[in-house]
C-alpha cells in the first residue's frame, strides 16, 4: 500500500509542470515504450459534457458482445487508478505501481532533453493506460480527451472512430473564447478516413467539424442529420440512415443521457458497417441498461432522496436541472454546491435557482476550489443562498432533517463529489 501511495505522488507530483509542447514529447514516450497504441483497437472521444457516459454505454454494449473492453477516463472517481480500467476493473495498485517503475527511467530520459522536458501527469497517465491495456492484450480502448482534442496527448492514438460528443464554453483560458474556437480544438481528434460522430448542437460548431472532417476526408455522421432520437413515453429509439434501433433505455437518467447513448450506437454502427466486430441490437439494447456509472444524476439515497451529479459547468447543470423538474417534479431542491475557480460560477448559480428551493455554496480541497465567500459577495442577488464553511456540517444537517417532499442535490465540481465521497465512503 505504502508503495502504491508512493508511486501515485510521483505521477502526481508532475502535475506542477506546465512545459507543454503539443504531441512531441507524449509521441517520444510512445516510442520509448515500443509504441503500445498499435497494439489494441480503440475508439477516441472527446466533448464538453457527456465524454464519460458516452464512453460507458460504448463499454457496456462491447462487454455485452464478449470483447475485452479498456477505458481511460478523467478525473477518477474516488482512487487515483480508478481512471484506469479492463471491462470496469481498475488497474489493481501492484500493476499500477509496476508501469510506474517503467515509465520513470523514460521521465528522467526527457528530462535531460532539452527539446523535451519533464512530462506532465497527464501525459504519464496516458501512457500508463496504453502500457497496461497493450499487456491485457484489450481487443479495444476507449480514451475521453482530458482537455480539448488538438493538443490532448489521447491524441497520439488513431482510432477507429473518432466521437466528440458535444461543445460548451468551458477550459476558455486553454481552449479559446469562442464555441468556434473550442470546436476547432475539439474537433483536432479527426484523424485522415476516420469516421467521426458528432453531437454538436450549435451552427457555427457543426461548421467548424464539418470543414474540419472534409480537410481530413474524414466521414461525419452528425445528430440530427444522418442519425435522429425518437423520444417516447417510456423508451426511445434511434435511426440512422441504415438501421433503426428500438425500444431502447439508459441506465442513466435524462434526456441528454438518450443523446449520449445515440453517440455510441452511431459508433458502434462505425465498426460493424467495417465488419470490425460483430454487434447486435440485443446487445445494444442491453448494453444501454447497463451503461451507469457514478456522478450522473446518480440517487445515492432513496428515502429521503440524495442525489449526487458532476453537473460541472453551465450546459451540466442545465441537463441536471431539466432532468430533475421532470423525474422529480414533486420534489423542493436543495443543492450542495461548489465549482473550481474557473467556472462561470454566477450563471451556474442562475441555473440551480430556476428549481432550487435553496442553494448552499461550501469549499472542498482544492487549489482551484472556489471561495464561496467570494463567490456570495459577487452574486447581484444572495437570496436562498447560504454559505457553508464545511460541506461535512451541510450534509449531515440537511440529509437529516429532509421531509418526504424534499431532496438534497449535491453538484459542481467532480472534486467536491469526490471528497464526499471518500470521506462519508458513499
Amino acid at each position: 500500500m505504502k508503495l502504491y501511495k508512493e508511486a501515485c505522488d510521483y505521477v502526481l507530483s508532475l502535475k506542477k509542470n506546465r512545459n507543454f509542447n503539443g504531441l512531441g514529447r507524449m509521441e517520444k514516450i510512445v516510442e520509448e515504450l515500443k509504441h503500445p497504441e498499435k497494439e489494441f483497437n480503440t475508439i477516441h472521444i472527446a466533448g464538453t459534457n457527456g465524454k464519460g457516459s458516452t464512453l460507458t454505454y460504448i463499454k457496456a454494449i462491447l462487454m455485452e458482445a464478449g470483447l475485452t473492453v479498456g477505458t481511460f477516463t478523467s478525473p477518477y472517481v474516488q482512487k487515483y487508478n480508478d481512471q484506469i480500467q479492463v471491462n470496469g476493473q481498475t488497474i489493481s495498485d501492484e500493476e499500477f505501481l509496476s508501469l510506474v517503475e517503467d515509465i520513470k527511467p523514460i521521465v528522467r530520459k526527457l528530462e535531460k532533453k532539452q527539446e523535451y522536458g519533464v512530462p506532465v501527469e497527464f501525459e504519464i497517465m496516458t501512457a500508463i493506460a496504453l502500457h497496461y491495456f497493450s499487456k491485457r492484450k484489450v481487443d479495444i480502448a476507449i480514451l475521453e480527451t482530458g482537455l480539448g482534442g488538438r493538443l490532448d496527448p489521447t491524441n497520439i492514438i488513431r482510432p477507429l472512430v473518432s466521437v466528440i460528443t458535444n461543445v460548451g464554453y468551458d477550459h476558455m483560458e486553454f481552449l479559446g473564447e469562442t464555441l468556434s474556437e473550442i470546436g476547432q480544438e475539439k474537433a483536432g481528434i479527426i484523424k485522415k478516413d476516420i469516421p467521426v460522430v458528432s453531437g454538436c448542437k450549435q451552427r457555427e460548431v457543426i461548421h467548424v467539424v464539418e470543414e474540419v472532417a472534409k480537410q481530413h476526408g474524414a466521414v461525419l455522421y452528425q445528430l440530427n442529420d444522418y442519425f435522429f432520437i425518437d423520444q417516447k413515453k417510456e423508451s426511445f429509439s434511434v435511426h440512422t440512415e441504415k438501421h433503426t434501433y428500438g425500444d431502447l433505455s439508459t441506465g442513466m437518467l435524462g434526456f441528454h443521457q438518450m443523446q449520449n447513448g445515440a453517440l455510441a450506437i452511431m459508433a458502434l454502427e462505425c465498426l460493424t458497417e467495417k465488419h470490425l466486430f460483430q454487434i447486435t441490437k440485443e446487445q445494444i439494447k442491453k448494453g444501454l441498461m447497463k451503461g451507469k456509472i457514478p456522478n450522473r444524476i446518480e440517487v445515492v439515497q432513496k428515502d429521503p432522496l440524495i442525489i449526487f451529479d458532476g453537473g460541472h459547468n453551465s450546459e451540466g447543470l442545465h441537463a441536471l436541472v431539466n432532468t430533475l423538474s421532470k423525474e422529480f417534479s414533486n420534489k423542493r431542491f436543495t443543492f450542495l454546491f461548489s465549482a473550481t475557480k474557473n467556472k462561470n460560477i454566477n450563471e451556474m448559480i442562475d441555473i440551480m435557482r430556476q428549481i432550487g428551493n435553496e442553494i448552499i455554496i461550501c469549499p472542498f480541497k482544492h487549489e482551484q476550489g472556489m471561495d464561496p465567500v467570494e463567490v456570495y459577495h459577487s452574486l447581484p442577488s444572495t437570496e436562498n443562498i447560504v454559505v457553508q464553511e464545511d460541506w461535512k456540517h451541510a450534509y449531515t444537517n440537511k440529509s437529516q432533517s429532509l421531509r418526504d417532499n424534499e431532496a438534497l442535490v449535491v453538484t459542481g465540481s467532480l472534486y467536491l463529489l469526490r471528497e464526499i465521497r471518500n470521506e462519508l465512503r458513499i
